[in-house]
């Protein structure tokens, strides 16, 4: 069993991923699909 602290944690992070799921998702599908710079490099921030 978890022990109280540990409950409410876990609670804490659902709860917050939840009301980001939006922002992570995006976050997700960056990673998955990178953009493509001029020269075909991935593009970083500083390019952007």
């Amino acid at each position: 069993m978890m022990s109280g602290p540990l409950k409410a944690l876990l609670g804490v992070i659902a709860v917050a991923g939840y009301q980001n799921r939006d922002k992570i998702g995006e976050l997700l599908r960056g990673i998955q699909n990178p953009q493509r710079g001029e020269n075909g490099q991935p593009a970083t921030s500083a390019e952007s």
